[in-house]
């Protein structure tokens, strides 16, 4: 066993290894080098808890943002024109806009979902954008209420990602983090 400011490696053999920190016991997957045939990279470990809460979350503001979608599809051939009234031109320009960022939002979440590190940053940068989004809706806007409803959510992602869980898993949770190849 060795120790390393907090970090806690034990080796039972070479072919299976763990990082402790704190409660949250994070397996490291066995190094293998890929063989000439193309042989599967090893599987990310199992995310913590905390990290498949956030991703419910995640994927639950992305099912909003497609329900915002179908929304949109639905007014669109009603939408009048007049002065400062979007077209059903517009209207489906702006349903196809958030169906891209809320379709890559689902992948983020299901991404944490199943362990993958890659995910980890689009639904941190979403959270991001929508904490600005409550701030302005509460503050310049004067819409408390729907600024609220936008920032808990966010608040409790970021939370459950940067919390002792959700940062071991990040940093120490995998050999190869998802990056393809193996080897030492």
């Amino acid at each position: 066993m060795r120790r390393s400011g907090g970090i806690t490696i034990e080796s039972a053999h070479a072919e299976s290894r763990s990082v402790l920190w704190g409660e949250y016991r994070a397996p490291v997957a066995p190094r293998r080098r890929l063989s000439r045939k193309g042989e599967a990279a090893v599987p990310s470990p199992a995310p913590p808890r905390t990290v498949r809460i956030a991703a419910v979350i995640t994927i639950a503001e992305a099912a909003l943002g497609l329900a915002f979608v179908i929304a949109l599809l639905v007014r669109a051939p009603s939408a009048a024109g007049g002065v400062g009234a979007l077209n059903s031109t517009n209207t489906f320009g702006e349903a196809g806009y958030f169906a891209i960022i809320s379709v890559a939002v689902l992948a983020a979440g299901i991404g944490m979902w199943q362990g993958r590190f890659w995910a980890r940053t689009p639904a941190l940068l979403l959270q991001l954008i929508l904490l600005g989004i409550a701030w302005y809706a509460i503050g310049p806007s004067e819409q408390p209420l729907i600024g609220f409803v936008i920032a808990v959510p966010a608040v409790a992602v970021l939370w459950f990602m940067f919390n002792r869980n959700g940062r071991v898993w990040s940093f120490y949770g995998g050999g190869t983090h998802d990056s393809g190849g193996g080897g030492e």
